[in-house]
C-alpha cells in the first residue's frame, strides 16, 4: 500500500515538473512570437532559394556548390525545427525533440563550413595535389562519411532527455554545456584555417592585374573571420555564464537559438549572395518582370564572364545586338587566383 502511494506521488511529481516546464517555455516565447516566426519562415525560404541559385551557377567548382548547398540546406532544416518548436509549444516532448533536431542540423552546418574552408586552403596551398585527388566520388564519399560520423557523435553526447524522471534543470544544464563545447570546437578550427587562408589569398592576388579582385577576395575572408571571432566569443561567454550560473536556464536556450538564427542569416550572405555571379543568377529570376532589371542583368553578364561589348553603331550603320556578335572573349584570370576567389 505504501509502495503504491509512493509511486503515485512520484508520478504526480514528474507530471507537475513537466507542466511547469511547459508553462515556462510558453511564457518565454510568448513575447515576439509572431515576428520570430515570420523571420524564421523568411530565412527558410531564402535558404531554399539559395540552394536553387547555387545549382544554377556556372563558374563555381563542384566542391563549392556542394558545400554551399549543404550549408543552406542544413540551416533551412535547423530553422524549420525551430518553427516546429514554436508551433508545438503545448506538446512538451515534441518541443524537446524539435529543439534537439534544430541544434543537430546547425551542428552539421557549422561542420560543413569548417570542411569548406579547409578544402579551400588545401586547394590554394597544394593546387597540383588537389587537382590530382579531387574527384566527385571521393568528395561525396568523404563528406558523407564525415557527416554521418559527426551526426551520430553529436547525438551520443546529448546528456539525459529532458522529459525523464531526472531533474529537468540538471538535464538542461548538461545539454547546454555539451552543445556549447561541440559548437565551439569546429568554429575555432575554422577560425585558424581562415587566418592562414587570408595570408595565402593576399600572397596569391598580390600580382593580380585587378586590384578590385584582390581587395574583394581579402575583404570577404576578413568579414568571415570577424563574424566567426564574434560567434566564438559569444559562445565562450555563454559557457562561462552557465558555469557561474549567472544566466537562467531558459534564457540560455533563448540566447543560443538567437545566435543560431543570426548565424543562418550570415551564412546566406557571405557564402551565397555576396558573390556577383550568385546575384546575377538571382537577378535572372526576377528580371523578366522589369525592363530596368533586364538591362542590369544584361550588363552584369559582361562584368562576370570576362567579355566586352562590341559597338552596336559603326558609322551610320546601326546593328541589332545579338548574343554572338556582341561579345568578344578576353583572357581569364590565372588559375592560382581563381582558387582563392571562386566560391
Amino acid at each position: 500500500m505504501n509502495k503504491n502511494i509512493s509511486n503515485s506521488e512520484t508520478n504526480s511529481g514528474e507530471k507537475r515538473t513537466l507542466e511547469i516546464a511547459v508553462i515556462i517555455i510558453n511564457e518565454l516565447y510568448s513575447s515576439g512570437h509572431v515576428y520570430t516566426y515570420i523571420l524564421w519562415i523568411f530565412l527558410v525560404c531564402m535558404c531554399v532559394f539559395a540552394v536553387l541559385v547555387m545549382q544554377r551557377t556556372k563558374r563555381t567548382t563542384y566542391n563549392s556548390r556542394l558545400y554551399a548547398t549543404c550549408v543552406c540546406a542544413f540551416d533551412g532544416l535547423c530553422l524549420t525545427a525551430f518553427e516546429l518548436h514554436q508551433s508545438c509549444s503545448g506538446h512538451f516532448e515534441c518541443n524537446v525533440y524539435a529543439i534537439k533536431f534544430g541544434f543537430s542540423w546547425k551542428f552539421m552546418s557549422v561542420l560543413a563550413v569548417m570542411m569548406m574552408t579547409t578544402e579551400r586552403l588545401f586547394a590554394a596551398l597544394m593546387p597540383l595535389h588537389f587537382l590530382k585527388y579531387n574527384t566527385r566520388t571521393r568528395v561525396v564519399t568523404v563528406t558523407a562519411v564525415t557527416w554521418v560520423f559527426a551526426y551520430l557523435f553529436f547525438w551520443t553526447h546529448q546528456g539525459r532527455f529532458w522529459y525523464t524522471s531526472d531533474s529537468w534543470t540538471l538535464a538542461m544544464e548538461e545539454f547546454a554545456l555539451q552543445n556549447d563545447v561541440l559548437f565551439i570546437i569546429p568554429m575555432f578550427i575554422t577560425m585558424l584555417v581562415t587566418m592562414k587562408f587570408i595570408k595565402v589569398t593576399r600572397d596569391q592576388t598580390r600580382m593580380s592585374r585587378s586590384s578590385l579582385l584582390r581587395s574583394q577576395a581579402v575583404r570577404l575572408q576578413f568579414l568571415q573571420q570577424i563574424f566567426r571571432c564574434g560567434w566564438v566569443l559569444c559562445g565562450v561567454l555563454v559557457y562561462i555564464f552557465i558555469l557561474t550560473q549567472r544566466l537562467k536556464i531558459l534564457n540560455q536556450l533563448e540566447v543560443v537559438v538567437a545566435m543560431m538564427t543570426i548565424d543562418c542569416a550570415v551564412n546566406l550572405s557571405i557564402y551565397v549572395f555576396w558573390y556577383k555571379e550568385c546575384r546575377y543568377v538571382v537577378l535572372g529570376f526576377i528580371a523578366p518582370f522589369n525592363r530596368k532589371l533586364r538591362e542590369r542583368h544584361r550588363d552584369m553578364r559582361y562584368e562576370i564572364y570576362d567579355i566586352v561589348r562590341v559597338p552596336t553603331k559603326i558609322g551610320n550603320i546601326v546593328r541589332v545586338p545579338t548574343e554572338i556578335n556582341d561579345i568578344v572573349r578576353v583572357p581569364a584570370v590565372s588559375e592560382n587566383v581563381l582558387f582563392s576567389t571562386r566560391l
